[in-house]
C-alpha cells in the first residue's frame, strides 16, 4: 500500500469513528501542501485550506514565541458555525473541522492516535 493510500485510510477512519464531531480533517505540509483530506463540504479547495492552515500556524509561531510560551502544539478556533483545530506533527500540520457541538476532548484524542499512525505510515520499518 502506498502512503498516500494508507494516509487516507487513516482519514477515513477517523472520520468514521467521529462522524457526529468532525466535518474535515487534513493533513497538510507545514509549508501549505495537502498531503491527505476528506471534508463533508465538497466545495472546499484542498490547495487553499492547506495554505491558509499554513500561514494560521506560522502567526500563531509567531505570537506564541513573542510571548515566550514555548513551541505551539495546537491551535483551537471557535466560530459560529464549528470549530478548527490545528495540531503540528513533525513537518505536518493536522487540521480537524469540527462542528459547533463537538467534543474537543475526543477530537484531541483523535487527533493524538491520528500523529501515531501518521508517523508509523511516514516511517515504516
Amino acid at each position: 500500500m502506498s502512503m498516500s493510500s494508507s494516509i487516507d485510510v487513516l482519514l477515513k477512519e477517523v472520520l468514521r469513528r467521529n462522524s457526529t464531531d468532525i466535518a474535515g480533517i487534513m493533513i497538510s505540509s507545514k509549508d501549505g501542501l495537502p498531503i491527505g483530506y476528506r471534508f463533508s463540504d465538497e466545495g472546499l479547495d484542498p490547495g487553499s485550506v492547506a495554505a491558509y492552515m499554513s500561514a494560521l500556524a506560522e502567526d500563531q509561531r509567531k505570537v506564541i514565541g513573542q510571548l515566550g510560551l514555548g513551541k505551539v502544539k495546537t491551535t483551537i478556533i471557535e466560530a459560529e458555525k464549528g470549530k478548527l483545530v490545528v495540531k503540528e506533527e513533525g513537518d505536518h500540520l493536522i487540521a480537524v473541522i469540527a462542528y459547533p457541538d463537538a467534543n474537543l476532548g475526543l477530537i484531541m484524542v483523535e487527533m493524538n492516535r491520528l500523529s501515531e499512525n501518521l508517523k508509523k505510515a511516514m516511517n515504516p520499518r
